[in-house]
């Protein structure tokens, strides 16, 4: 990445059957990855399993909290731009 377009992890979630990780960025990205389609050495390889956007559109501003769902492939998040945002991890789409 270019230096304009560096971004660090905010925050990390864990679904509670531990097969996908999803991260909030300090460019207000939600991002996913497969934690199943991977051998754990692959996960440091370049170029290896893709970190996908989780879904559209994002927030405007920081994100202060990441919650995961119990019951269904569901993250909610909460920013500074006052909306709570639930996104299905599953099918990459904003509930």
């Amino acid at each position: 990445l270019e230096a304009a377009r560096q971004q660090s992890v905010s925050c990390l979630a864990l679904n509670p059957s531990e097969d996908t990780l999803v991260c909030s960025t300090s460019l207000k990205q939600l991002l996913s990855l497969s934690l199943t389609t991977a051998e754990p050495s692959e996960l440091l390889c370049r170029g290896a399993p893709r970190i996908q956007p989780l879904a559209y559109p994002l927030h405007v501003g920081k994100i202060y909290g990441v919650a995961t769902c119990i019951r269904r492939p569901l993250v909610a998040t909460c920013g500074s731009d006052s909306s709570l945002r639930i996104w299905n991890y599953s099918e990459n789409t904003m509930e």
